[in-house]
């Protein structure tokens, strides 16, 4: 009697590498059951992600120890270079378990390192984990970072991602001009800073920033704090942000300040090809009295000409938001898309029927409420 063809053997390293990327860290390892080819297989995975995944079998088990003898196990087996390494689950607390793995990934290539810590106590970055030179992206949630004074750079990073993360103004602006290739970079909830100096991040392409930050320097020496305690926002920036194409930002529709700061911002940018504003209002919009005054003299004070995208997300349809969507409508020549998503509880098709009595500057703009 003939023999099966052992098809799961014969399948291309390609292939296979595909199968195993698309499993959790875990399921991976169990691969080495099906063939002898595949024994070793998972050993050499690229991209390392341990997550809830992980331990979702083990539900009477202490998560966080079974997920520190997965990850020990896979580090201590791997073979080959380590592309990405990814931490995220949410019932992790062995925070201290996390500086070996650390000084391992200081040891070999790493080029990719997501590291989010959801406790109370914040993770301390360790020193040698600014060994890491070959990192083109980093991500942190929930850690503490002190840059010490022997820090070189990242010099092949362009993405830097942080949240809720504990660091001086000093310590990110050392870790900012030490990224020569940053292009990306997102700031959430840092704690102890109120003020952000970009200036040393000269190629931004993609910047997000949120919380409660007091003035933000774009790369120039003008605060723009300042122009709005000044009730002066000047028309555009003293320099271009020439390689700002995306901005995503939350804006209170009833701010006169921050609206023409957006403006500003808007005008100085001449590459910006997409804006994302949201409401960060969870209620509908008050003051509408306020606005009508501010709209009959700036509607037809500019036309930002290089702008083709818009997303508005938590839109009440409150007078303030669909006059601000009504400058937008009628100062964008180039506009080819405006994407509404309402908040939560309102009709689309009475926010829809507003927007299509408003005009046009753009004759190919299409508005869609998600």
């Amino acid at each position: 009697m003939a023999q099966e063809p052992d098809r799961i053997s014969q399948l291309p390293a390609h292939i296979v590498g595909e199968i195993l990327s698309r499993l959790p860290i875990k399921e991976a390892g169990r691969t080495s059951v099906l063939s002898r080819k595949w024994r070793y297989n998972w050993r050499s995975l690229p991209r390392l992600t341990f997550d809830n995944q992980c331990t979702m079998r083990n539900v009477h088990r202490d998560p966080s120890q079974n997920l520190v003898k997965i990850i020990d196990r896979v580090l201590m087996l791997h073979s080959g270079p380590i592309e990405m390494f990814k931490l995220h689950h949410t019932g992790f607390s062995a925070i201290r378990d996390i500086d070996h793995w650390m000084l391992h990934l200081s040891k070999v290539t790493v080029k990719q390192i997501i590291l989010f810590v959801c406790t109370r106590e914040k993770y301390k970055i360790p020193t040698f984990f600014f060994n890491c030179q070959h990192l083109t992206s980093l991500q942190l949630y929930g850690c503490s970072v002190n840059i010490p004074s022997s820090f070189k750079g990242f010099k092949n990073l362009y993405y830097l991602y942080l949240e809720c993360v504990e660091l001086s103004p000093y310590e990110l602006e050392a870790l900012i001009s030490r990224c020569p290739l940053l292009v990306l970079l997102s700031l959430k909830n840092l704690q102890r800073i109120t003020r952000l100096n970009l200036e040393a991040a000269h190629d931004l392409k993609w910047l997000e920033v949120r919380g409660a930050f007091v003035d933000v320097v774009f790369g120039v020496k003008n605060h723009l704090k300042l122009y709005w305690a000044l009730g002066n926002v000047p028309q555009t920036l003293p320099y271009a942000l020439v390689h700002l194409k995306y901005l995503s930002t939350c804006i209170d529709f009833t701010s006169e300040e921050q609206i023409l700061t957006v403006i500003c911002l808007i005008r100085s940018s001449p590459q910006l090809k997409k804006i994302e504003f949201q409401n960060p209002r969870n209620r509908q919009t008050r003051r509408i009295e306020t606005m009508a005054g501010f709209w009959k003299i700036h509607r037809h004070s500019c036309c930002l000409e290089q702008v083709e995208v818009i997303s508005m997300k938590n839109i009440f349809g409150a007078e303030p938001e669909l006059e601000f969507m009504k400058f937008l409508l009628t100062s964008l020549p180039n506009l080819q898309t405006m994407m509404i998503q309402p908040s939560v509880g309102i009709v689309e098709v009475k926010l829809l029927k507003e927007l299509l009595q408003f005009q046009r500057f753009s004759a190919q703009a299409q508005v869609i409420v998600l």
